[in-house]
């Protein structure tokens, strides 16, 4: 393939080379990419482009590349060798449009499996919704490639190459059954805690935490980066500082901040949805060429091909070029080698390659390699039928008492960690792919009483949040996972069992003969092509599953047991210990030799009772396992807590053979279980529930609220003079500020009420038991009271007052997210106001 250069950037420029691409022997489509400052108009272009007898698409940009040189002023003509089957979609910004029904007669009859340029007009405000319909109706059988066209002005105009004209607010879509490798990876890293967009309109962010989104990326700004923050610079900050909007076990996503809309909220490139998590981030310039050598990378390892590619297509957002300045250069030199490339600097980034969810990216280094040469066999290659599972002893029977040893010990460890691995890797990449909110992996555990139900445990949980076990919890209580399991048995098709739980839908794929795939997705239900197309995938996570169980490798046992860190002995049948493994001396300090044909007494540190072995012991010979905490000792005499795992076994005859024990030490497990819980639930400074818990309190007093007939009051306290603390004394005296008004709080709290501290110098009270709105106010009134006290500091005296809004429940009928945000305007409404310090939500 070989591009044609205009340098001079003129209407009689990009038609030459756009005739002389049309002359080319293969030409049988074109692609334009075309510099900004060109200025072309519709009046002017769309003569030329009307003239074009092959389908023709392109995009104006920011500025564009050919080979090691970045142009701002020119454009680019590619002569392609396949047909373009080309779609037009105008007025991308209107909400009523339906892309999915739109696309839904795009490429019918089209053997897929090539390639898709998608450029769309950056300015345009249903991008995403134009890229999550493509990806409904097409899913992975292309790669994609592409981004948003217009200016560095940010001002909406013409900017879409078509055959009909130069378009604005519109996208085009070519698809060319031509192979191609893509990558993608951006370079920049997070530098504060998620913060959950509580209100936005598509790509305008109107309040982070139910803050103004621009008071809280100020502060982290100011506070975080020492950078002073203005809105004359607002942009030279926000290149530096986008925001990572968080996709579940995928590469997040950036967003760029580009500029302030009337009300003050920050116009992004991409839509950031109400409900999301976000961070903000920081890039150094050799992470990012780092980035770019990675997606180079990345896309090899897509083609698969690393030497049958023809051309480099490379989409770089112009944010981040501007970020790196003349650092770009070198960037451009890591990506290019001898193989021609082309390019632009985009806003806004559309990649994914045949493996991963299309995404609409920014600040994000985008490689695409295209091959002359058409897919292999000029489609999708088909999934191939999985071969029959290979015939093994059945589990419970092995052929010697050592290898149901090996194999117990392999069942200790949770059906060996590569069981664990594999199941985590699976699903995490189910999960991406599918753009979905979570998923677990369900073991059926079938007892030796045949005539006993079945048993259903999770091993593999992704994300493990409380939405996750919450939206779990709910469905358990509605569904039944045997009934579910048996009722999948009888369908022909390898379909999911699909149920709405709350506001996400779970999908339940049968796992033969081991247990359950539960994929849970918030919005919508998977569509029906993408259920049938994973079922083959749950069959063979599986296949897998059942052949890490079911193994007897020899070899691969021992090589468990010698190099797993978890200690592991095994002990006769009169429980005297027969062998030890490395791990074992590791934790225990006791080397095989010291404790050979001895009972594990050895270890025991005298912590627990007899009730607490004679339950042990019992579950062993009732059910041939146990698993718990146990308190052991070392050689050294240092007590530590053992995560333990016991399993029985018997011989060919029936009769009990060996204990195998698997153990590890939680110590610092235990230790870090209790820091992440006390930071992931208290705020850090004052020690009060943060965010997270309080919606928890929330949600719990909504319902103790219900069955007591009185109200609940959510009341957010915001300070009044806290910033010109902050600005005299500095933020370390703003800190003890901030704890005393938490130390208050909790004193004026009643048994079951909560202080919160939410973010900055805003506080959240939730009291109980309030018999009507006078007793509000009282509880309001003593607030502010306690509030206004002065606060002794070693540099002196200082006094803050509040605004306080109050919503109270169940007269305000909303969810916890719903009761904040109301207590919220309020609080706005009392701050704004020069005769009242709190205000009651009022919903007229």
């Amino acid at each position: 393939m070989q591009s044609l250069l205009d340098r001079e950037g003129t209407i009689e420029g990009v038609q030459g080379i756009i005739e002389q691409a049309q002359q080319m022997p293969d030409a049988h489509a074109i692609m334009v990419l075309s510099c900004d400052e060109n200025e072309f108009t519709p009046e002017e272009l769309n003569p030329v482009l009307r003239e074009v007898s092959v389908p023709l698409f392109g995009g104006t940009f920011p500025g564009i590349i050919h080979e090691h040189e970045k142009l701002n002023r020119g454009s680019i003509v590619l002569p392609l060798p396949a047909p373009a089957d080309l779609h037009i979609l105008r007025s991308l910004s209107d909400p009523a449009r339906d892309f999915a029904l739109e696309l839904d007669g795009y490429l019918a009859g089209s053997s897929l499996g090539g390639s898709m340029f998608v450029f769309v007009d950056g300015m345009a405000r249903r991008i995403s919704a134009l890229i999550d319909a493509l990806f409904e109706q097409y899913g992975l059988e292309m790669n994609y490639l592409g981004g948003g066209c217009g200016s560095l002005s940010l001002e909406q105009k013409p900017c879409i190459f078509t055959n009909e004209g130069l378009l604005e607010d519109a996208a085009v879509l070519a698809y060319l059954n031509l192979n191609s490798g893509v990558g993608v990876a951006h370079g920049w890293d997070m530098i504060s805690e998620p913060m959950k967009v509580t209100r936005s309109d598509r790509n305008v962010v109107y309040r982070l935490d139910h803050r103004p989104a621009l008071e809280v990326y100020r502060e982290l700004i100011e506070e975080g980066c020492g950078e002073s923050f203005t809105e004359e610079n607002f942009f030279d900050i926000a290149k530096a500082h986008p925001f990572g909007l968080h996709k579940l076990q995928s590469e997040t996503v950036i967003r760029d901040p580009l500029s302030l809309d009337a009300d003050e909220g920050l116009v992004c490139v991409g839509e950031v949805p109400t409900g999301a998590f976000v961070h903000l981030m920081r890039g150094e310039t050799e992470e990012l060429i780092d980035a770019a050598q990675e997606a180079n990378e990345r896309a090899l390892q897509s083609l698969g091909n690393p030497a049958g590619f023809d051309l480099r297509v490379f989409f770089d957002c112009i944010s981040r070029v501007l970020f790196m300045g003349s650092e770009f250069k070198r960037e451009l030199e890591v990506v290019s080698d001898r193989v021609p490339m082309i390019g632009a600097l985009t806003l806004g980034e559309i990649a994914n390659s045949r493996r991963e969810f299309l995404e609409f990216y920014n600040k994000t280094s985008v490689v695409g390699l295209l091959s002359s040469k058409p897919p292999r066999g000029g489609g999708v290659e088909r999934r191939e039928r999985l071969p029959e599972r290979p015939a093994a002893a059945p589990l419970g029977c092995p052929s010697t008492i050592e290898t149901e040893i090996l194999l117990e010990i392999t069942l200790g460890l949770n059906g060996s960690l590569e069981l664990e691995k594999m199941t985590h890797d699976v699903l995490s990449k189910i999960l991406r792919l599918l753009n979905c909110s979570g998923g677990l992996v369900i073991r059926r555990l079938q007892d030796e009483d045949a005539s006993k139900a079945a048993e259903f445990t999770p091993i593999a949980t992704i994300p493990d949040n409380l939405e996750l076990q919450r939206a779990y919890r709910e469905f358990m209580t509605q569904w039944n996972p045997g009934e579910i399991y048996d009722l999948l048995a009888g369908r022909e098709e390898d379909l999911p069992f699909v149920t709405a739980v709350a506001d996400v839908f779970v999908h339940v794929f049968r796992l033969e003969d081991f247990g359950l795939l539960v994929i849970i997705r918030h919005s919508a239900p998977l569509p029906g092509s993408f259920q049938r197309a994973f079922g083959p995938v749950a069959s063979k996570l599986a296949w897998a599953a059942w052949s890490c169980v079911a193994a007897e490798d020899l070899q691969l046992a021992a090589q468990v047991f010698e190099t797993v860190h978890n200690g592991i002995f095994v002990t006769d049948a009169d429980n005297r210990i027969l062998r030890v493994n490395p791990a074992f001396t590791a934790i225990t300090g006791y080397s095989a030799h010291e404790v050979l044909g001895k009972t594990p007494e050895v270890l025991s540190s005298g912590y627990h009772d007899k009730s607490f072995y004679d339950a042990m012991w019992r579950a062993l010979r009732t059910d041939g396992h146990w698993k718990g905490d146990i308190w052991n000792r070392r050689k050294n005499g240092e007590l530590y807590p053992q995560l333990t795992s016991i399993t029985t076994t018997r011989s060919p005859s029936g009769d009990l053979s060996h204990y195998v024990v698997v153990f590890s030490d939680v110590t610092l497990a235990r230790q870090h279980e209790q820091e992440l819980t006390q930071l992931a639930h208290h705020d850090v400074l004052t020690g009060l529930p943060n965010r997270r818990l309080l919606e928890d309190r929330i949600s719990q007093g909504m319902a103790q609220t219900r069955r007591s007939g009185r109200l609940m009051a959510v009341a957010l306290l915001d300070l009044n003079e806290f910033k010109p603390i902050n600005d005299r004394w500095g933020h370390e005296v703003g800190d003890e500020v901030l704890k005393a008004v938490g130390q208050r709080l909790q004193g004026v709290l009643r048994g079951g009420d909560t202080a919160a501290r939410i973010g900055g110098d805003e506080f959240v009270v939730v009291l109980l038991g309030i018999k009507d709105e006078t007793d509000c106010v009282l509880a309001a009134e003593r607030i502010l009271t306690e509030i206004k006290a002065p606060i002794t500091l070693d540099l002196g005296t200082v006094q803050v007052s509040g605004s306080l809004g109050v919503t109270l429940f169940p007269d305000d009928e909303q969810d916890a997210d719903g009761l904040l945000r109301h207590a919220d305007q309020a609080m706005y409404l009392a701050k704004r106001s020069s005769t009242e310090e709190y205000h009651l939500f009022n919903r007229d």
